[in-house]
């Protein structure tokens, strides 16, 4: 494929741009046994599907695999939530993701325009409660949220219409209005994070690492608000973008951009002013 401008290597004639579309439609991914995290990076996974088969489901996520199921009364059509447990970079952990999608496909399972494919990704191997690789994400995931949103439709053409904006609003406009337009560079992480956006339901979920923070500190807190003990929450960052799958494939590449993303964004070669 020859480019018409050298200078300006953006301008592809009718002919390149064919040819580059077709490359990628014909181009296979890979199912990989890891992805290169670093050791102490967890991630979780959690499945919304339609068609919830409840006796069959907890048949197949038997308690020695961990998974979990749960109804979701936001899906249509007998909604279901399939969890993960704490899940690794190892090639153990993405076999499993693998069988549970097949098996889901046995099943008969399917996602639809309402269902979403979330990700939990560790706090403690991305930011370890340092304010300013928190701070990196957020300026990160500003800058380029417009292609994160657009990036998880994965293999639909578009995200789920009503639901997105219902159960994971974009944050950037919330956060170049008030978060970096102020003098935050000395907030510690807890400070940090009292005056992040912390509604549950948008695209990028910090409240899960605001619950956490605070149960750690105060133990009464824990009991008299979030009526829950501590085992179970969840000290991550989660996302909640991208649209659902039973494609191992997607998962895996889900996970991957994600991750990585967080990783970058957190590298002391990120250039957070540019």
């Amino acid at each position: 494929m020859v480019l018409q401008d050298c200078d300006n290597f953006t301008e592809f004639d009718k002919y390149d741009m064919a040819t580059l579309l077709e490359f990628i439609n014909d181009h296979k991914i890979d199912y990989r046994n890891n992805l290169g995290f670093p050791d102490n990076v967890t991630f979780g996974i959690e499945i919304e599907t339609v068609g919830m088969k409840t006796r069959k489901l907890s048949e197949m996520l038997h308690t020695e695999r961990k998974w979990k199921i749960a109804p979701d009364k936001s899906i249509k059509f007998a909604g279901a939530e399939v969890i993960s447990p704490i899940l690794f970079d190892r090639p153990y952990y993405w076999q499993e993701i693998y069988k549970i999608c097949e098996e889901l496909k046995e099943l008969d399972l399917t996602t639809n325009y309402q269902t979403a494919g979330h990700i939990h990704i560790g706090a403690d191997g991305i930011i370890a409660r340092d304010p300013e690789k928190l701070k990196k994400i957020l300026k990160a995931w500003n800058a380029y949220e417009n292609i994160i949103y657009r990036f998880s439709a994965g293999k639909w053409s578009h995200l789920r219409r009503g639901a997105i904006h219902k159960y994971a609003k974009p944050t950037a406009l919330e956060y170049r209005n008030d978060l970096f337009k102020k003098d935050k560079e000395l907030l510690t992480y807890r400070e940090l994070l009292s005056v992040a956006y912390l509604r549950r339901y948008s695209g990028l979920n910090l409240k899960n690492l605001y619950d956490y923070l605070r149960a750690s500190y105060c133990q009464a807190y824990l009991e008299a608000f979030l009526n829950c003990d501590s085992a179970s929450l969840k000290n991550t960052i989660e996302v909640r973008t991208p649209n659902a799958t039973i494609d191992p494939l997607v998962w895996q590449n889900n996970v991957n951009f994600f991750v990585k993303f967080f990783l970058a964004a957190v590298n002391d070669k990120f250039d957070e002013k540019n």
